[in-house]
């Protein structure tokens, strides 16, 4: 039996040449993507909240705490003086900021960040996750799974300093929630000893040998997408590197190995 692998475009909605990237991914030939995963506060998110109505794929939420401003109204603790929610140090994986929030406001803009998406895709999602795993932290964690439970939507695996949080793992798992069993990000530059759970998209055999060593079923990022301006003002680390994903594709020998060797499957399947 082959094993069982979701295929993920992240950070659908950050920009529009990101939505646009993922969309030519989408409907070339080698396409392998089963979920896209969309950032519901982003500048992009309204675009891909009308292109996910016309797409053949399965949409995923992606809630996001730490860029950008919230959906909802009374959240102060979440946010700094500008109205803009705290960003992370992802070099020191330093969130100490969530110290700072209420739990109260935590679930009133989850809840708000959910409605936007039902009510701008017109449908639920079929996957739940956090742009920057701040869901890692328990004060976010819980209700979080809250929703997932709630709604019957499966969640990506949690992360936590660049590996896999097998205690939110646990957790969600334990209050019921169905979850991946592993996640790989194909960026690539991330792919060092510092982030187990990176590989570079351009490692073909790397990828395939990381997703057979796996048990249970494995989900596999892809950060992709076009580029301008905006994108370059958003993110200073993951903006032309995007590209590389596009062309990889394009190429086909990495479509070509996952379908043959796996079952692409879709959080909706879980």
């Amino acid at each position: 039996m082959k094993k069982k692998v979701i295929v993920t475009a992240s950070d659908f909605g950050l920009t529009k040449p990101v939505n646009e990237g993922i969309k030519w991914i989408i409907h070339n030939p080698n396409n392998i993507l089963t979920e896209l995963s969309l950032v519901v506060n982003a500048p992009g998110s309204e675009h891909a909240a009308e292109m996910a109505k016309t797409l053949n794929v399965n949409v995923g939420t992606c809630f996001n705490l730490t860029r950008f401003k919230p959906i909802s109204d009374q959240v102060a603790t979440l946010t700094k003086e500008n109205g803009e929610f705290y960003k992370p140090d992802l070099g020191k994986w330093d969130f100490s900021f969530i110290e700072k929030f209420k739990e109260e406001e935590i679930k009133r803009e989850l809840e708000a960040q959910y409605k936007w998406f039902l009510e701008k895709v017109n449908k639920k999602p079929t996957s739940i996750r956090f742009r920057k795993n701040e869901n890692g932290d328990p004060k976010i964690l819980k209700p979080v799974a809250e929703i997932a439970k709630r709604e019957d939507i499966a969640m990506a695996t949690p992360v936590w300093i660049w590996r896999e949080n097998f205690s939110a793992h646990n957790f969600a798992k334990e209050k019921g929630v169905k979850l991946t069993d592993h996640v790989i990000i194909t960026s690539p530059g991330w792919a060092h000893e510092n982030h187990s759970i990176a590989v570079d998209i351009t490692k073909t055999d790397k990828l395939v040998e990381t997703i057979n060593q796996n048990n249970g079923i494995s989900e596999v990022v892809i950060i992709a997408g076009f580029l301008d301006k905006e994108l370059l003002e958003i993110t200073k680390t993951l903006n032309w590197q995007r590209l590389i994903p596009i062309e990889v594709i394009k190429n086909g020998e990495l479509s070509s190995r996952l379908k043959d060797e796996f079952e692409l499957i879709s959080f909706s399947d879980l």
